[in-house]
């Protein structure tokens, strides 16, 4: 399941805390429908799950071997 927290200050200031069920650049897409309704991203930090790669891509490259 995916998941993610969101924080929003009492400047206005939206920051998405943690995100849970996503791994790599799949992290990227399932925040950009709130980037893209809050403006620009002024600050990005990856966790260890970003570098990670999914379980089922890697799964499709063995297959092609």
């Amino acid at each position: 399941m995916k998941e993610m927290k969101i924080k929003i200050l009492p400047s206005g200031e939206v920051k998405i805390l943690d995100i849970k069920g996503v791994h790599g650049q799949e992290c990227i897409e399932f925040t950009k429908f709130i980037e893209d309704s809050i403006g620009d991203v002024t600050h990005r930090e990856f966790t260890e799950d970003y570098y990670r790669e999914n379980y089922n891509s890697l799964s499709e490259k063995e297959k092609q071997f």
